[in-house]
């Protein structure tokens, strides 16, 4: 045939099986004319053809059949006698030996392979003296086979071998393969997936310390709102175990009020409409209080981007949200004092009119004239009025105090022969003193009236009879606590508690007790002065309130005043004195025209000369153009264009010998600084009897400067 061409596959394929087909019918022609016994057979062209008995023959074709193998495997194979010489090798040993290794005589037939292992150094003496071990334990204690891993070449290359010997058995036989396979892609591959999941296993348990031990809440919801995972944090803020949690879905403690946005947030996240919801949100802790949250929502997908579950994160803002309440009420109760400071002061003028003009009508009447009897029903009913604007006062806290520093336990102590009288004996009163309780500085009649406000709401919660407990104590409070809230500053104080065990009331009510003309009780069976005025004196004396009551189990107010190490402060009583008189100059500035007038004629009835002036500007006229003394300045706090203060500033540069006498419907930051009186200054609450007015008057002109 040409070199030139080749023939068709088919072609080819067709003439190798006739080839076959002729070989084999030859042999089994020869088979029959010989027995099997011809060893020479002669050609047609005269040559002479040698030919294997048929049993040697199939040993023949069996031996080139298993070469054919062993030539075939990805290793490097050799045999070796009971002694450990090399009977053979296959190809790639052989191949292996004479490219790298040719001088090595451990390669070539008939060397002892473990005399070889034992004479070898550096990177691979160590795992040498193993292989020959392992060689030696199949060899002589018939092991059933050994293997070992092992490398050459450096450790940032290095190449990686599977040694494995196996012993050879049956008819007889003895020795051993043993087999070298490369299997450095293979180590490659495993160590680059140990790295890969060691490097997985990490991340999980990064992620696993992070979901489990951050500040914030983590979950795991499915889209049916089953909770999938959450962290510990999370049922800390719901207050639930893990497992309860898992047991339930996120929809069974939310807050019902919340349940249609949460259905509308589902419906959003699975219509692909958004991708992430934050908002604050409410739920039901275990305990059945409200939590509120601040939450961020998002939707897990699969690489399909199909839904699969959501992941959320919740902020505790339960707090934030309480001081969030109180700073709205606060700032309501303070636009409602200021409202009701103002009408106090509006009300008090008409007061002292009413009271004055009633005081001196009946000074002028005959004591038995029929007009005395209105006259006194008239001053009564303005008393009645008055003692309500001072609780508005109270309330706004722009009333006059006048606090000294007491015993806490001794006023209380004092107070209840009072209160006993006070709640009727089917109500058990019991005073739980502190031990070695601290002092306040407070205006001791203003906490009286707190305390026996406290009593009297009490005994109208236990219509039935009950048990009124009041107690005293020490306490510190730290800058988050409860009971500053809004305002405040931490430190030592002093509480005291008063606790019932009436009806209670609910969050709603206990939202509103402080505001004045507030009240649950029937018409004409309250004010809802009582609580406002406790708010007020309590605040204004530097102090804070706190309630804590639930329905059918009864109410408790806590007081807490500040703490103070001065000593106690006594007060003596003296006797009422006769309705003083004088004939000093007095510069009277009021711009109420009616108030202005009875102050005139009260001062002018007992000989005093009158300066009158309606503003303050008249008022410095009139002082720059007197020639003589002027003994006191009477003027109100609140004016138009300027301060009683800054009017009394401006005539003590030119007049120092001229003495100063406040008198306000409230009082004014200028003249008051936290509710309590500068001292040294004088100061007349109205409305006013023509007999207060007038001791007040005197007491102004006989104070030294």
């Amino acid at each position: 045939m040409s070199p030139k061409s080749s023939p068709a596959p088919e072609d080819a394929n067709g003439e190798l099986s006739a080839l076959i087909e002729t070989l084999v019918t030859a042999e089994q022609r020869l088979e029959e004319l010989t027995g099997g016994e011809v060893d020479t057979v002669a050609g047609r062209d005269g040559r002479t053809f040698l030919l294997r008995r048929p049993q040697e023959q199939l040993r023949h074709r069996e031996a080139v059949k298993q070469a054919a193998i062993l030539n075939a495997l990805p290793a490097h194979i050799a045999v070796l006698d009971t002694e450990g010489r090399i009977l053979s090798v296959n190809e790639r040993w052989r191949r292996c030996a004479g490219r790298a290794v040719s001088q090595d005589p451990g390669h070539a037939i008939g060397v002892n392979y473990l005399q070889v292992c034992d004479r070898a150094r550096g990177d691979v003496s160590a795992a040498a003296r193993q292989v020959a071990a392992g060689i030696r334990a199949v060899l002589g204690r018939g092991e059933e086979t050994f293997s070992i891993e092992y490398s050459t070449g450096s450790p940032i290359e290095p190449h990686w071998f599977l040694l494995t010997v196996t012993p050879l058995a049956g008819d007889g036989l003895g020795g051993a393969v043993v087999m070298h396979l490369d299997i450095t892609a293979q180590r490659l591959a495993k160590d680059e997936m140990h790295e890969s999941v060691l490097a997985l296993r990490e991340s999980e348990e990064r992620f696993r310390g992070t979901f489990e031990q951050a500040a914030v809440g983590f979950a795991h919801n499915a889209l049916d709102g089953r909770w999938l995972r959450v962290n510990q944090r999370c049922c800390d803020i719901l207050g639930y175990t893990r497992e309860e949690l898992l047991a339930r879905t996120f929809l069974d403690v939310t807050h019902p009020d919340e349940l249609s946005l949460d259905h509308e947030g589902i419906r959003k996240f699975l219509a692909g409409e958004i991708r992430t919801l934050s908002r604050e949100k409410r739920f039901i802790h275990k305990n059945g209080s409200v939590v509120w949250v601040d939450m961020t929502v998002s939707l897990a997908r699969d690489p399909a981007d199909k839904a699969e579950y959501f992941i959320a994160v919740l902020q505790d803002v339960t707090a934030r949200k309480q001081l969030e309440g109180d700073l709205l009420h606060a700032q309501r109760m303070e636009g409602i004092g200021q409202l009701a400071g103002g009408v106090a002061h509006d009300f008090n003028n008409l007061l002292t009119v009413i009271t004055g003009r009633s005081q001196l009508s009946l000074n002028r009447l005959a004591p038995a004239d029929p007009l005395r009897r209105d006259l006194e029903l008239i001053g009564k009913t303005a008393n009645r009025a008055a003692a309500l604007t001072r609780q508005l006062l109270a309330f706004s806290r722009k009333q006059v105090l006048q606090p000294r520093v007491i015993d806490l336990n001794a006023l209380v102590g004092e107070s209840t022969n009072l209160l006993r009288r006070l709640i009727g004996e089917d109500i058990e009163l019991t005073f739980v003193p502190g031990v070695d309780c601290g002092r306040v500085r407070v205006d001791p009649v203003q906490l009286e009236q707190v305390i026996v406000n406290l009593a009297v709401n009490a005994r109208d919660a236990m219509p039935e009879g009950g048990r009124l407990t009041i107690a005293t104590a020490n306490v510190a409070l730290s800058a988050d606590s409860a009971a500053l809230r809004v305002s405040g500053t931490p430190g030592p104080y002093v509480m005291l508690a008063v606790s019932d065990t009436g009806a209670g009331m609910d969050r709603a009510v206990q939202a509103r007790i402080f505001e004045p003309f507030f009240t649950t009780k029937e018409q004409g069976k309250g004010t809802g002065l009582g609580l406002a005025t406790v708010y007020g004196i309590v605040t204004q004396s530097g102090g804070h309130v706190r309630v804590y009551s639930e329905l059918g189990l009864g109410t408790t107010f806590r007081i807490y005043l500040p703490w103070t190490n001065a000593p106690p402060e006594l007060t003596s009583v003296s006797a009422l004195p006769a309705l003083p008189r004088g004939t000093e100059t007095v510069l009277l500035v009021e711009d109420e025209h009616e108030v202005r007038a009875i102050a005139r004629e009260v001062l002018e009835e007992l000989g005093y000369t009158v300066l009158e002036a309606a503003i303050p500007a008249d008022a410095l006229l009139i002082a720059e153009r007197h020639a003589g003394i002027i003994g006191l300045l009477l003027t109100d706090v609140v004016m138009p264009g300027m301060s009683g203060r800054a009017l009394a500033s401006k005539i003590a540069g030119a007049r120092p010998e001229t003495k100063v006498l406040f008198m306000s419907g409230y009082t004014d930051d200028a003249i008051i600084r936290h509710g309590v009186l500068e001292p040294g200054t004088s100061f007349l609450e109205k409305p006013f009897t023509p007999l207060a007015f007038a001791l007040k008057v005197r007491e102004a002109l006989d104070r030294p400067h």
